[in-house]
């Protein structure tokens, strides 16, 4: 089977994107039909363009979408809010991620995240994100107003990571590379509803007219799951890729697919 078969055939897929169109602006879901809309101008600031058609992740012949935001002006994928991204328990964000640059912003740079940046916080409802200076994050906002979240650092710049945040009932999980690289015993809580969209490459703050959240990067085969997957369903995915060169280790220089 292949990478995308496999993500298809898990019974609780909710959206998966493929980010691989060479024109236009909309991203097909190819689980469910819920289509996202690339934006490149939000809360009236300028977008930078996107890129598209750039060496994807899974191989050279995959392709993928680099955002196009050194200037973190906001540049995104918007997906319509619905009734099914709603989620109040376990649930999982996976996507796999080129970074391009070292610090996003102070706030985090959100690689695949459901924002609401209409209402005070927590702003978040779930999100895998990058923090200064090369920190991947999955943070959920709670019910009741607190945000909470784990993280891990990556080795570096300019290569792929498949990045998975999992709750699962009790715990948050991030994986890298499809490794379990931190957890958190958050218990069974229930999960922020914002009533705003599912984004990939972040958003803005319209109201202030500043930009939040910009990720300056690349994105690939970003999937939303309404249950949280197991270990053994994220190692799977990852050995899908049939990258094994790729395996995470903080002290090996990777091998990668640099965009064109």
């Amino acid at each position: 089977m292949s990478y995308a078969d496999v993500i298809l055939a898990h019974p609780n897929l909710v959206r998966y994107f493929r980010l691989d169109e060479s024109s236009g602006l909309t991203a097909t879901d190819l689980k469910n039909g819920q289509n996202g809309t690339y934006s490149e101008s939000f809360g009236g600031q300028p977008g930078a363009p996107f890129t598209y058609s750039v060496p994807g992740a899974l191989n050279s012949a995959n392709t993928a979408i680099r955002f196009n935001d050194s200037a973190l002006h906001g540049c995104l994928l918007n997906v319509p809010n619905h009734a099914d991204l709603n989620v109040t328990g376990p649930h999982t964000l996976e996507c796999w991620a080129f970074p391009e640059v070292d610090a996003g912003l102070p706030s985090g740079s959100a690689l695949f995240a459901k924002l609401d940046i209409a209402t005070g916080p927590p702003e978040q409802a779930y999100g895998l994100m990058m923090a200064p200076p090369r920190v991947f994050q999955y943070r959920v906002g709670i019910s009741g107003g607190s945000l909470v979240g784990v993280g891990a650092p990556f080795s570096a710049t300019a290569r792929w990571y498949y990045v998975v945040g999992v709750y699962d009932g009790t715990h948050l999980r991030l994986y890298i590379d499809g490794v379990q690289v931190d957890s958190l015993n958050i218990g069974s809580v229930t999960i922020q509803v914002v009533p705003y969209f599912l984004g990939v490459s972040g958003s803005f703050i319209a109201a202030a007219g500043h930009p939040k959240y910009a990720f300056p990067g690349i994105v690939d085969e970003a999937a939303f799951y309404n249950i949280g997957l197991t270990p053994t369903e994220v190692a799977d995915h990852y050995a899908a890729a049939g990258i094994p060169d790729k395996a995470f280790n903080p002290f090996k220089s990777p091998i990668f697919y640099p965009p064109t």
